[in-house]
């Protein structure tokens, strides 16, 4: 999967480089869709993720796959059952999904400056 400012698309079977690229496509994944995440039982050969509002039934589970570093998404229910948060609450957005989220954009518009970009990244977010 590549990295940019739309919005993931999760099948069951899906593979990704490691657990953190993973992280950070369900966290665009959040950020976009508007809900918080809450990471469960995860370790090195696994990682659980659920929605963080109480009662919903939004969940995924990706484990190592044979070569050792690459995951697979395993479990997939993508059905949001609560109604998200608001834009502000969302605690998804991290330096290292806004900088991902910068350095796509710079590859495909190489004409855009620093304030364009920034008012890209806050209408991605917001």
């Amino acid at each position: 999967m590549i990295f940019t400012d739309q919005d993931p698309k999760f099948q069951v079977g899906s593979e990704f480089n490691s657990a953190d690229d993973f992280r950070l496509y369900v966290r665009q994944h959040s950020i976009i869709k508007n809900f918080n995440l809450r990471w469960a039982n995860t370790d090195k050969k696994k990682v659980i993720v659920k929605c963080a509002n109480k009662g919903c039934k939004w969940f995924m589970r990706a484990s190592r796959i044979i070569d050792g570093q690459a995951f697979q998404l395993k479990t997939l229910n993508p059905n949001l059952s609560c109604c998200g948060v608001n834009k502000s609450g969302n605690n998804s957005a991290f330096a290292k999904w806004v900088t991902m989220l910068a350095v796509g954009d710079m590859r495909e518009n190489h004409n855009i400056t620093p304030k364009e970009r920034v008012k890209l990244i806050d209408k991605t977010i917001l």
